[in-house]
């Protein structure tokens, strides 16, 4: 596909990350150019979105963790839940 200004802001919206009112792409997870390189490569905006939506999950992932607590001694490891991923 070819970027345009308005295939990206359909795919930020479909990635629910729409810049928000007085910002800049700067205050979302995705550049304009990273929303144009999953544009130029998908064959169509859903392809896209798809992309965006598996980079965008480990962006979330890399951001909150995944282990909550570790312990050496009868090794004990507590995962963050996914109620917690997903109010995050």
């Amino acid at each position: 596909m070819i970027p345009t200004a308005e295939l990206r802001e359909e795919l930020r919206e479909l990635l629910d990350e729409v810049v928000p009112e007085g910002g800049t792409e700067s205050d979302t997870r995705f550049t304009n150019e990273q929303l144009d390189r999953l544009l130029s490569k998908a064959n169509n905006i859903y392809a896209a979105a798809a992309e965006g939506w598996t980079r965008k999950a480990a962006m979330v992932q890399r951001e909150i963790g995944q282990i909550k607590s570790y312990s050496v001694g009868q090794e004990k490891y507590d995962m963050a839940d996914l109620t917690s991923l997903l109010e995050y």
